[in-house]
């Protein structure tokens, strides 16, 4: 009596899974990296629209799009509430290897990308 084994096709699923999830996640991450770009190019290098730089006291406060999207993260992972898509972890992700790639590309001052809160400077 020959009995057949019958493979299962696990290591197939997985293998289809995980590119599944992992192009999700970086088209996420390169529209994001796209999306801002554009916006920088066509608003902030034009000064259609200006930075987020909050004066307080002697300090301001400038909150980068990398530091708005860990803020977003930490929300969501804090929350009992929301969950966070793969396609959107890319876009913030994206959002925020945008902020740290192209630090130079568009610094205005000696300010680095992780340097968030400074003393306002008097002429």
């Amino acid at each position: 009596m020959t009995q057949k084994i019958r493979k299962f096709a696990f290591p197939g699923i997985a293998l289809t899974a995980s590119f599944y999830y992992s192009a999700v996640f970086a088209i996420g991450a390169i529209a994001a990296y796209i999306a801002i770009e554009m916006v920088c190019r066509k608003f902030i290098q034009t000064g259609k629209l200006k930075l987020l730089i909050f004066d307080f006291k002697r300090w301001q406060v400038h909150l980068h799009h990398w530091l708005i999207a860990v803020l977003i993260i930490i929300g969501i992972y804090l929350s009992d509430s929301i969950s966070l898509s793969i396609f959107w972890s890319g876009v913030l992700i994206g959002l925020i290897f945008h902020d740290i790639y192209t630090d130079e590309k568009w610094r205005t001052d000696d300010k680095k990308w992780y340097q968030f809160i400074y003393k306002k400077r008097y002429s």
